[in-house]
């Protein structure tokens, strides 16, 4: 709007003396000068303060965003496993507490499962800890850290397997230096696959556990073993405590009593029962840790 009267623009410079008498010297007016060339209070126009809320409430929603992905994340991630830095160790034959805790260092992968099973029977000598230990030539605990060979015995009928143990600790029997970290193992039991069961038996032998055609590339993938609650469960990277015997003929340490002598360990130090399907507190006086 233009301002013509000369009284009005009298007033606004006086009303310009008490708060900036600086202003004073600068101006010169005219009857053809706006009010809007006059210093003045700025306002902030609404199209702004909408563009300014827009943009704030954008920031808050990528700031919710993101702690959201965060958290999935996080939930997503396994728990940390505090117990499995800590060393297992046993002292003592004694006790018959119970627990079901699985092994923490199970592996995410899950092995191939067995789809023909090769059935056996076999009356144990010694399956109790304290039979076991009195009659093992060496007792051990260790981490089961790879398999090597699995073979079919055709004149027992059964599987046999070699792998390797990381000893940790020598409860019975004599090792030399050499032999004292690790250690290879026979046992009954293990998988094959089905493909390399006929390559190393023939197909007259793999007729009596394999009922489907093996002529097929998918049955042939399939695994071939034992499945009995008493056979010995080797699992990469999983501890046990095992009960060993010396074989002259292979000369090497073999597993006795299937299971009942290679018992897996978990967290709390506490060895897995055959016959109870748990985990049951035992102790094993001795042992010189590595």
């Amino acid at each position: 709007m233009i301002v013509k009267d000369k009284g009005i623009i009298d007033k606004i410079k006086k009303s310009y003396e008490v708060e900036a008498p600086e202003i004073l010297s600068r101006l010169s007016f005219s009857q053809n000068e706006t009010v809007s060339q006059f210093p003045q209070k700025k306002y902030v126009p609404l199209k702004r303060i909408i563009a300014c809320c827009a943009s704030l409430a954008l920031a808050i929603g990528i700031g919710v965003v993101s702690v959201m992905h965060f958290n999935i994340d996080n939930n997503n991630k396994p728990p940390l496993n505090t117990n499995a830095l800590q060393n297992t160790g046993m002292s003592g034959i004694t006790g018959n507490e119970t627990n079901n805790t699985p092994n923490s260092n199970s592996t995410i992968i899950e092995a191939p499962k067995v789809s023909y099973d090769i059935p056996y029977s076999s009356d144990y000598i010694w399956t109790s800890v304290e039979d076991l230990y009195k009659n093992a030539d060496l007792v051990i605990i260790g981490d089961y850290k790879e398999t090597k060979d699995t073979y079919y015995a055709k004149d027992r009928g059964r599987l046999i397997t070699s792998g390797t143990v990381e000893i940790e600790t020598v409860i019975k029997g004599d090792l030399t230096e050499m032999s004292f970290e690790t250690e290879e193992i026979e046992y009954y039991g293990g998988k094959m696959s089905v493909s390399e069961f006929i390559k190393q038996n023939g197909k007259d032998v793999t007729k009596q556990y394999v009922n489907d055609n093996f002529e097929e590339q998918e049955v042939r993938e399939r695994y071939i073993g034992e499945k009995s609650s008493t056979s010995v469960n080797a699992k990469e990277g999983h501890k046990y405590l095992i009960f060993l015997n010396y074989d002259k003929d292979s000369d090497r340490y073999f597993v006795c009593s299937d299971g009942y002598g290679m018992r897996e360990l978990n967290d709390e130090g506490k060895a897995w029962n055959p016959d109870l399907a748990t985990f049951e507190n035992i102790t094993i006086i001795g042992g010189i840790k590595r």
